[in-house]
């Protein structure tokens, strides 16, 4: 997903809250003005050129951004702290690359760099996570302790454009409710409440993505008991289809996330795109018998990107069975 380019002096902005992208993960662009560009206008090169990736590296990652972090290094706070005092980097050699770690004033692990060729910020992103992600495991595994990066940003070297990858805020909601106001829900609908919860909570793109799943496969058994009162009270089953049915409209996200399929039913998107992905991720092999990692940028993007652009698919889902329950069978 992405944000309109705006014009800035500067490596950080306050984020401006969009309720229909809560805890959505957007790119962000930063675009600085100059003598030679005076309104900031982004330049849209295809050519393979460098890109200044940098992450700051955590052990308890965010939930959202509170700020945009693009094109300087930042760092965070981890478990893991370094012997040696007069160290604050070191580089660390693979035969895909290599990177270096940086530290904070405690010497904890802190923040990540490096320069990778690409054609844009994204692809930069997803062959920096490559590089540093199984780094990462492999002190996880060792230490027992959890590290994640987060504020995944950089600077295009040949135009100077900063890109971050970031999580939209949530915003306070303020509420009235009562002890004769809780909503009425059975032993299916607290588990589809106490799922979604879990997929909130988490900061795991590959278990936001299975706690998702989880919930369209509550919705489905919650769609078929409806669809079974409806016939019981003789109800026209072809007007319930049409009113509980969820297409993938032509919007901004299904057009970033899936283009191919814009126009298909929420059923043919689920069987022939998100089970695949979900079979990859809770069996944790390819359809060619590899073992599947989410430490490969491309693979943890792609499973971010999908679980983001279900979440409003999945309570559409829910809302037009809610909807047709209240008024065709109560």
């Amino acid at each position: 997903m992405s944000q309109d380019d705006i014009p800035a002096n500067n490596n950080s902005a306050d984020l401006p809250l969009d309720p229909k992208k809560e805890g959505l993960m957007e790119t962000f662009t930063l675009v600085s003005v100059t003598k030679d560009n005076p309104k900031g206008e982004r330049k849209i090169l295809n050519n393979l050129r460098e890109f200044n990736v940098t992450a700051t590296i955590v052990s308890i990652p965010p939930l959202w951004n509170n700020k945009i972090v693009a094109g300087q290094l930042v760092g965070g706070n981890t478990l893991l702290k370094l012997i040696d005092q007069n160290v604050g980097s070191f580089k660390i050699e693979t035969n895909n690359g290599t990177f270096s770690i940086h530290l904070n004033d405690q010497k904890e692990l802190a923040a990540a760099q490096s320069t990778i060729k690409a054609i844009n910020f994204d692809s930069a992103a997803k062959a920096f996570q490559t590089l540093v992600n199984p780094y990462l495991s492999i002190l996880s595994w060792k230490y027992k302790v959890p590290l994640s990066l987060s504020n995944i940003n950089g600077i295009d070297l040949e135009t100077q454009i900063k890109s971050s990858k970031f999580i939209q805020p949530i915003s306070q909601k303020v509420i009235k409710i009562s002890i004769n106001e809780i909503d009425f829900f059975d032993d299916s609908l607290a588990a589809l409440y106490s799922y979604n919860r879990e997929m909130l909570n988490s900061t795991s793109g590959a278990y936001r993505l299975l706690c998702i799943y989880k919930c369209f496969s509550i919705i489905k058994m919650l769609h078929d008991n409806v669809r079974k009162s409806a016939q019981n009270k003789n109800l026209d089953l072809g007007n319930f289809k049409n009113l509980t049915e969820v297409k993938i409209d032509d919007t901004d996200l299904n057009k970033q996330v899936w283009p191919d399929a814009i126009g298909w039913k929420l059923s043919r998107l689920l069987d022939d795109k998100i089970r695949p992905l979900r079979n990859k991720i809770a069996h944790e092999f390819d359809d060619n018998g590899d073992f599947t990692n989410p430490d490969m940028g491309i693979f943890a993007e792609q499973i971010r990107d999908y679980a983001d652009a279900l979440i409003p698919l999945m309570r559409t889902q829910f809302e037009k069975i809610v909807d047709y329950h209240t008024k065709y069978i109560k």
